[in-house]
């Protein structure tokens, strides 16, 4: 630092002013003062300045000295130095004298490089001049030059795709040398072929005038190759047996090319090849659908003649050499059974517009060789199925092939003489044809293809022969329905037969034909039948009266049905005057009308003819009734109508309640006589009644039904002569009315009536609440009967043996299969049962009815009566419940349950894992888990029943699922087993892991679990 001070003092006398050197001082100060040393030599005042001064002085002598050393030792160096700048400054002279001569010299190359860019450019110019002269000049020749492999292979290859390729080509080339002026000098040209003669047409320049005449025998020659091939080709659609479709793929249409070809190059050869084809086409179409209807119908059985009417002459059913009816003549003819399967796909194919899913033609070949038969509309299914394929196929392949676009004259003159062919064959079929369910049934046939045809966009070409097909129907079908209408107007006792009072021949087959009629003119609309499943309800929805249908034939029709139902009315009343009994008359009309109701109601079939029949049945009904009481309690009767009559002219003129008759009026021996006649007879005309229903009637249900009125009405008239009694004698009753046993018999009856409550439905065998009547020791068999019937099942308790007066059990009700919801049963009627052994025999019966006691009937009805024993109910609190369990310990809870406690029949389930608000559904009802619980442990006898489960309990946070297969030993007389198997899903709630609900679900309906049952056998 103070060497840097002394250098600083040293040069500021040189070229300084005074300020400067006033700066440069105050710099050298401020740097003297930045020492550190220094700095602490001021602050602590130990700082000489006179030594320092010296001190400095002598070490600048001491560099200087130094300094002159150090440049003598240097100056040969320096003097070295000194040479080489001399001549190195040579050299850059020389140089500079070099470049100025090289740049005198390119200066003068410059020009000249200009100049050879001027020429290269003259050149490029020319040389792309001469390229597109050779490529218009190229493309020219390509364009009239005829290669000698297009030729070779036009006149001697064989006709392929490269021959089709050669023809295109020879095309082009003809069509370039024919272009003119005009074409030429289109500014819409941008094909640079097509210009390429620079304005000159190729037909006037040498080389195109003199391809001209080659060309066009080159073109002439494939003119002739390409008929020579179409004419083999239509040859082969000529042979039997040929795959058409294949020819038309593979050897026409690939080659459509050419036909557009010949109608450019040949017209006259292109109008000979379609000629020849729809000649072919034709004669093949018509022999196949020839051949094909010829096989077909030697499969037809011919279900009806012109004898199969409604009301047939009963010796039409007779054999040649029999007195007896031929029962296979009975009327197949009127039975729509499968015969409605023909329609089947039509309907789901609706909106394809495909014939081939819709149905599978007959395989003519294999159904001769199997000997099997169709019906008609099978056949006539099988031969439009085709018939539309084959249309559609020909529709498209001419507007294709000869690309007939808007003209449909190639397809008329295919299959002119072949629709002309299958209408003719019908036309035929329909001259014999009684058919009415076959002709219905086309009819409805034509109506789909007449959507399948419009779907496939053909119907221009095709509607009108379906129109003509069906004009062929409709009349043919008025014909037949006009026959059947005149056979039921002119038929008559002789010549039908009508001396039977069961159910005529002819009232089955009204309602088999009726039904089938309705059946068909509703297949396929949306209607009631999704609502039963895989049946059909025939009448439209929201009209319960009159049945859908379109268009005025559908009128014709459905009038045509009105009038034979009011015919068949008609004809049944003047049969019934056969019989010279009014009873027998009134038999006969219940026993046929309900024989129409109950066809109807088999096939499901709803509307005006039901309701109408319905309501004749009823009116009959109440004329048996009325009958059949007169003829066994017609004293009784008669006294309680004419007393009326007498009592309700005693009364007040103001309608008043009225003054009793005296005594005197009524003949006390006359009632006494009936009150003792009524005591000792009621019985025998109760069972005189039974048996004559189940003579009458055939149908079971109909007889319960008339039986359930006739005692109806008898109970009535019973007690209206009580209250004629009482009315008479209000003071002191005669000593004789202590006879009136069945007073207090009818007030059992009433209490009895006021504890049940049953839901009916139209089926005593499934999900119904069925009762069980056993009576306690003051009820009668009268009542029991009256019971019954005003419950809905006296059948089953008129097959049910009769009860001892000393059995002590009571009437009660409950569902046929488990966990019905019960209701308490008063004090005296909940007796607890007394035998739960299945070993043990029943000794509650101990006489048995005259009528042979059945499965079914037992288990339509009679199949449910455990009387519920009270049981002590715990009440579990929350902290009892097991929360939140693993999938794991609730899974071995419930095989628990199910494996070792079988809680399906025992009803012990581990209840800590239930919430008590769950609910339990099976296929009956819904209950609570103590109602549950409680009927479960009251209908199954767990010693006679088997519980097995199937597989393994899988169990997630949602639910529980099992599979069970189980045998059910009912804790009821006779102690039936039954068997089902199904599955139990437990849902889970989310926050407590506690099952919530019960549901199970059978694999069989009710019906046939029903079926299985079995008695007194343990499992």
């Amino acid at each position: 630092m103070n060497s840097d001070i002394i250098r600083r003092g040293n040069s500021k006398g040189i070229g300084m002013s005074e300020q400067d050197e006033s700066e440069r001082l105050s710099a050298d100060l401020a740097l003297f003062l930045s020492d550190p040393n220094l700095q602490s030599a001021l602050a602590d005042g130990s700082l000489d300045l006179s030594s320092y001064s010296s001190t400095i002085n002598s070490e600048l002598a001491t560099l200087e000295r130094e300094c002159i050393a150090l440049h003598r030792r240097a100056a040969p160096d320096i003097l070295v130095l000194r040479e080489e700048l001399d001549a190195c400054d040579s050299i850059l002279a020389g140089l500079h004298e070099m470049l100025l001569g090289f740049q005198a010299d390119l200066s003068g190359l410059s020009g000249d490089i200009r100049q050879l860019q001027d020429q290269s450019i003259s050149l490029a110019v020319q040389v792309d001049n001469r390229r597109n002269a050779e490529e218009c000049l190229r493309l020219f020749l390509e364009r009239i030059v005829i290669p000698p492999n297009l030729a070779h292979v036009i006149c001697r290859g064989e006709v392929d795709e490269l021959f089709l390729e050669c023809v295109k080509d020879l095309e082009e080339k003809f069509a370039y040398v024919q272009m003119t002026e005009h074409n030429l000098n289109d500014p819409d040209c941008s094909d640079p072929a097509l210009l390429s003669s620079s304005g000159i047409p190729p037909a006037s320049t040498v080389s195109g005038n003199e391809m001209i005449d080659h060309l066009s025998k080159l073109r002439l020659q494939a003119v002739t190759r390409t008929r020579a091939y179409f004419l083999k080709v239509m040859k082969q659609l000529r042979r039997p047996k040929t795959h058409i479709r294949m020819i038309q793929s593979h050897a026409l249409l690939k080659y459509e090319y050419l036909v557009d070809f010949l109608l450019v190059a040949a017209p006259t050869i292109h109008t000979e090849i379609r000629d020849v084809y729809l000649e072919s086409m034709s004669k093949t179409l018509y022999t196949l659908f020839r051949t094909y209807h010829k096989q077909l119908i030697l499969l037809d059985m011919r279900l009806a003649t012109r004898v199969d009417l409604i009301a047939v002459e009963e010796s039409a059913l007779r054999d040649n050499f029999s007195t007896k009816v031929n029962m296979r003549k009975r009327g197949d003819a009127f039975v729509l059974g499968d015969r409605s399967k023909v329609l089947d796909g039509a309907i789901t194919a609706d909106t394809a517009g495909d014939v081939s899913s819709a149905s599978t033609p007959i395989n003519a070949h294999m159904a001769l060789m199997n000997g099997d038969k169709y019906s008609y509309e099978m056949i006539f299914r099988s031969i439009m199925s085709h018939l539309i394929d084959a249309a559609t196929n020909e529709y498209v392949f001419a507007r294709q092939f000869f690309k007939e676009h808007g003209q449909d004259d190639c397809w008329q003159s295919i299959f002119g003489k072949t629709l002309s062919l299958v209408l003719e064959q019908l036309e035929n079929y329909l001259f014999n044809c009684h058919d009415a369910i076959a002709i219905l049934l086309m009819i409805k046939l034509t109506h789909y293809y007449k959507r399948v045809v419009k779907l496939r966009r053909i119907d221009k070409v095709m509607e009108s022969f379906l129109d003509r097909v069906s004009n062929l129907f409709w009349p043919r079908l008025k014909m037949v329905m006009d026959a059947h209408l005149r056979s039921i107007r002119g038929a008559t006792a002789k010549k039908v037969g009508a001396g039977d009072i069961h159910a005529h021949l002819i009232s089955r087959r009204y309602a088999e034909f009726t039904c089938s009629i309705l059946l068909i003119l509703n297949r396929g609309r949306k209607s009631t039948s999704e609502q039963h499943g895989n049946g059909m309800d025939a009448t439209a929805p929201g009209n319960k009266d009159k049945p859908s249908h379109r268009g005025s034939a559908g009128d014709m029709l459905v009038n045509d049905l009105d009038v034979m139902m009011e015919e068949m009315i008609l004809l049944l009343k003047r049969l019934s005057d056969v019989h010279p009994a009014n009873k027998k008359r009134i038999v006969f009309m219940i026993n046929n009308l309900d024989s129409i109701i109950t066809i109807f109601r088999e096939r499901r079939v709803s509307g005006r003819e039901l309701n109408r029949f319905s309501e004749l049945l009823a009116q009959q009904r109440e004329l048996f009734v009325e009958e059949e009481l007169l003829q066994t309690f017609s004293k009784m009767i008669a006294f309680v109508q004419q007393t009326e009559v007498h009592m309700s002219g005693v009364a007040g003129p103001k309608g008043a309640r009225g003054v009793a008759a005296p005594a005197d009026v009524v003949n006390p021996e006359v009632v006494e006589s009936l009150v003792h006649e009524f005591a000792s007879n009621w019985k025998s005309g109760i069972e005189q009644i039974n048996r004559n229903v189940l003579s009458y009637f055939s149908n079971f249900r109909n007889g319960m039904e008339i039986l359930k009125q006739v005692l109806t009405q008898l109970l009535l008239y019973y007690t209206r002569f009580q209250d004629v009694i009482r009315k008479i004698w209000r003071g002191k009753p005669p000593s004789f009315c202590k006879d009136l046993v069945m007073r207090l018999e009818v007030d059992g009856y009433a209490a009895v009536c006021s504890r049940i409550t049953i839901v009916h439905r139209p089926t005593l065998t499934v999900n119904a609440d069925i009762l069980i009547l056993i009576m306690n020791r003051s009820t009668s068999l009268f009542i029991g009967i009256l019971a019954a019937a005003q419950l809905h099942c006296l059948e089953s308790f008129v097959m049910f043996p009769t009860v001892s007066s000393g059995d002590s059990a009571h009437l009660t009700c409950v569902s046929l299969f488990r966990r019905k919801k019960s209701v308490d049963a008063p004090e005296d009627l909940s007796q607890p049962p007394q035998n739960n052994d299945p070993e043990e025999k029943p000794n509650d019966l101990k006489s048995a009815h005259p009528l042979k006691s059945s499965r079914r009937s037992f288990l339509s009805v009679t199949a449910a009566s455990a009387s519920l024993l009270p049981r002590p109910r715990r009440t579990y609190a929350a902290s009892d419940k097991q929360t939140n369990l693993s999938d794991n310990e609730l899974k071995q809870i419930i095989l628990s349950d199910i494996v070792d406690k079988s809680f399906l029949v025992t009803a012990d389930i581990t209840r800590s894992v239930y919430d008590e608000s769950a609910t339990f559904t099976d296929e009956i009802d819904e209950y609570t888990m103590d109602k549950w619980i409680k009927g479960t442990k009251s209908l199954f006898i767990p010693s006679g029943s088997r519980v097995s489960l199937v597989g393994d309990v899988d169990v997630s946070q949602a639910e529980v699922s099992f599979r069970f297969d189980e045998d059910l030993m009912f804790n009821i007389p006779f102690k039936p087993v039954c068997s089902l198997t199904g599955k139990v899903v437990l849902k889970r709630d989310e926050k407590s892991g506690l099952i919530t609900s019960y549901r199970e679900y059978w694999d069989q309906s009710v019906n046939d679990v029903l079926k299985t049952a079995k008695f007194g056998k343990k499992v």
